[in-house]
């Protein structure tokens, strides 16, 4: 089954139409990450690495797809052209850094990461208003990533505890600034190779002869194995080895007679013996190399006791004599080597698994014979360090000069961070100074709460621009709220007066839409229509009729908000935004201003209303001191009429919006 499997993988060569089965889809998919799979199971993974797909663990074949994944991720996922010759991203290493941060921060370092903070330059390309001139809003250079981080002098005074390293950053010519991230090393690839093709231990030939002469005699064999792992927490520069020690002697009272010997001459028994010492080969975690070691201890004849530190040997072993098959173990990690230690656990000649404590100190164990097992994990310890720090010094060297650029760029970028947040809370704290003084000393009209009240309940601009009522039959039916909202929406548009320029004396930035939703409810003499799911799920609009209607449902200001929010925009879309002024959607200090807990969305400039005195009482008192938009709709103005509340299928009304906006294209 197995084989078939494989060999089906490996033909495959339709698209994702002609997938019948997992094996095809599976195909599909390993090329959409340049792998490929062979008649034997191996995934191709390169041109020199392969991973067979049954006998590698899950775990290797899931950091090999992580890192297929970030290759060449921003040459193909990205449009921003500065991005497309940098290395690739190195996943693991940035969230390392990432982690060392709060939540809240992190969520503004990921967005930093994203590009989401868009840059006057960039707005310049598309905005329409003559406000984007591309140059910071701070400084007025010319707006930039690198301006932005390094050399705003608005905010130099943030960037003093950082000095040395924006200093680094200009001379080097970062790119940390453009893309904050911790990039794959330039020698990742060859190390994992050159890990994947270590040679492995070699045992003497004496050991062996040893070993099977003591199994003729029925003595024991005592063994302590150890791993090493350098740079641990590290996962791309991490590098591990083991080793294994025997004992030569072969009762207690010799043991604990070399123990006291070794405690008086301060050195190890010399009957403990290092047989075989070697780095790890593939995927580098302690687990491995200590799993390993036993492994290869295991192929030793004879009636073998092997003694470890490492509690995750000993559960492994206790798995692997209870699993009833290797395939059992096929879904853990590190399952190559459990695999490996249940065939290697099912031999004639007996095996026991000792836990020893790790790392005591000999000198304060009264006990000979636990100071001689405590020797024993010592030699067993020092000969696997030695061997991950020393063997093949070329090698060690290059593997240390990675993990030093490697925790270099970590601790750049760490700082980078924190000089990024530093300077978002200082621009915010700008915009809310700027905020108050446009709020509180903009001119004498808003000196106070009442005067600013007052302002808002009566402004009209001078000399505004008014929209010419049209025809609007050609298209009124095909508005998904019916002929009649769409004309009196039109209505109430042309009632609307907009100023040529914004006055600089006005305190609010804009106009929100939930005051734009009351002042039309007040125009209709009605609450506008919602968008409510039955108990199927499907989408429906409810025509409120009357304060029946609006309690019964639940409209709250929110739904007016976000129901005149879609009125709107489907009203310029048929209308067309050159009858209109000019503005923009965002947030805006309106109800704000009028004693609301947060800015909210609208429009911007503001421009003046129907019924803008009675929106204003409204906010007072029913907006003011709350700070969110849950709160019920209270449209004491509209009458009750008696008539029966009018249904809609909101699904099938988008489905004609789109049509009809198609033919009229067309």
């Amino acid at each position: 089954m197995r084989s078939r499997f494989f060999q089906v993988a490996s033909q495959f060569q339709g698209k994702i139409s002609t997938v019948k089965g997992p094996a095809s889809a599976l195909r599909l998919y390993l090329r959409k990450i340049d792998w490929d799979i062979d008649a034997r199971g191996f995934l191709l993974v390169s041109a020199f690495e392969r991973l067979h797909l049954a006998h590698t663990s899950l775990q290797e074949i899931l950091l090999q797809v992580n890192l297929a994944w970030q290759r060449d991720f921003t040459t193909l996922y990205t449009s921003r052209k500065l991005l497309k010759g940098l290395p690739d991203i190195s996943r693991l290493d940035t969230s390392r850094v990432l982690r060392a941060f709060p939540e809240s921060d992190r969520r503004q370092l990921v967005r930093q990461i994203c590009g989401v903070f868009q840059l006057e330059t960039q707005k310049q390309k598309w905005a329409s208003d003559e406000t984007a001139t591309g140059c910071c809003i701070y400084c007025g250079g010319e707006d930039s990533h690198d301006l932005r981080m390094l050399h705003c002098p608005s905010f130099a005074d943030v960037r003093t505890p950082y000095v040395d390293l924006v200093n680094k950053l200009v001379s080097l010519e970062s790119t940390l600034p453009t893309l904050p991230v911790i990039h794959v090393h330039e020698h990742a690839d060859s190390h994992r190779l050159i890990h994947a093709s270590e040679p492995g231990r070699v045992i003497n030939d004496h050991v062996m002869q040893l070993c099977q002469e003591r199994a003729q005699l029925g003595e024991t064999v005592d063994l302590f194995t150890d791993g090493s792992c350098l740079n641990p927490s590290m996962a791309t520069t991490r590098f591990c080895a083991f080793s294994c020690v025997l004992d030569l002697l072969k009762h207690d009272d010799e043991r604990c007679h070399y123990a006291e010997q070794a405690l008086v001459n301060g050195k190890p028994p010399p009957s403990l013996q290092p047989i075989f010492a070697a780095r790890l080969k593939g995927l580098q975690t302690i687990n491995r190399a200590e799993l390993s070691a036993a492994i290869h201890a295991l192929s030793l004849p004879g009636h073998l006791i092997i003694h470890t530190d490492s509690d995750y040997v000993v559960r492994a072993v206790q798995r692997c004599r209870i699993a009833s098959h290797a395939d059992v173990l096929q879904q853990l990690n590190n399952s190559d080597l459990l695999v490996r230690l249940w065939h290697a656990l099912r031999r004639s000649e007996p095996v026991e698994i000792r836990k020893i404590k790790a790392h005591r100190n000999v000198a304060t164990l009264n006990n000979p014979l636990l100071r001689y097992l405590a020797y024993g994990n010592m030699v067993a310890d020092m000969t696997a360090n030695q061997t991950c720090q020393q063997l093949n010094p070329e090698w060690v060297s290059s593997l240390k000069a990675k993990h030093e650029d490697v925790q270099h760029a970590m601790s750049d970028l760490h700082q980078f961070f924190f000089l990024a947040l530093d300077l978002q809370k200082a621009r915010a704290q700008w915009e809310a100074a700027q905020s108050r003084a446009d709020n509180v000393n903009v001119h004498a009209h808003v000196s106070s709460r009442g005067e600013l009240l007052n302002f808002l309940r009566t402004w009209r601009p001078d000399d505004g621009i008014v929209f010419e009522r049209e025809d609007i039959s050609e298209w009124a039916d095909d508005f998904s709220w019916g002929a009649s909202l769409a004309n009196s929406l039109v209505d109430w548009i042309s009632l609307c007066v907009w100023p040529r320029e914004p006055p600089s004396y006005m305190p609010a930035s804009g106009v929100s839409w939930l005051e734009l939703a009351l002042s039309f409810s007040f125009h209709i003499r009605a609450a506008l229509p919602i968008v409510r799911e039955d108990d199927l799920g499907n989408e429906l609009v409810l025509f409120t009729v009357d304060a029946d209607d609006v309690a019964h449902h639940h409209i709250t200001l929110g739904d007016m908000a976000h129901t005149f929010q879609s009125m709107w925009s489907q009203a310029i879309l048929w209308l067309g935004p050159e009858k209109l002024p000019v503005g923009t959607r965002g947030l805006n200090n309106s109800l704000y201003l009028q004693g609301f807990a947060q800015c909210t969305s609208g429009f911007s400039p503001r421009f003046h209303f129907p019924h803008q005195a009675l929106v204003c009482e409204y906010v007072m008192q029913h907006v003011k001191d709350t700070s969110d938009f849950d709160t019920l709709f209270r449209g004491t103005w509209i009458p009750s009429t008696g008539n029966q509340l009018h249904v809609v299928d909101w699904k099938k009304k988008c489905q004609q919006l789109k049509l009809c906006r198609k033919k009229r294209r067309g």
